[in-house]
């Protein structure tokens, strides 16, 4: 295989893992980091690669995450269903 073989499949195979991890966030609508991290788990994902997309996807704004006031846990969701949440919490119990 040679260099440039080697680069496209690392970006295809980024690519795909993208992929699956919004279509499971936006299949959701929202769930626990900790949910999430457990799913890239059990679909194989390497911890370091799946962390590092994950931060891509939240800095892209392909995902939003917001915190927990009481338990300080993340939630993670598509950009418009995290506004909604916010939105309609008037109890405060999220934050950015």
């Amino acid at each position: 295989m040679t260099s440039e073989q080697r680069t496209d499949a690392y970006r295809r195979q980024g690519d795909e893992m993208r992929r699956k991890i919004l279509d499971h966030v936006t299949q959701k609508g929202h769930l626990y980091k900790s949910e999430l991290d457990e799913w890239m788990r059990s679909q194989g994902m390497a911890v370091n690669k799946a962390q590092n997309t994950y931060s891509s996807l939240v800095e892209s704004g392909e995902l939003a995450k917001i915190t927990e006031h009481a338990t300080n846990k993340v939630l993670v969701g598509s950009p418009s269903h995290i506004i909604t949440m916010l939105r309609e919490d008037v109890s405060g119990k999220y934050r950015r």
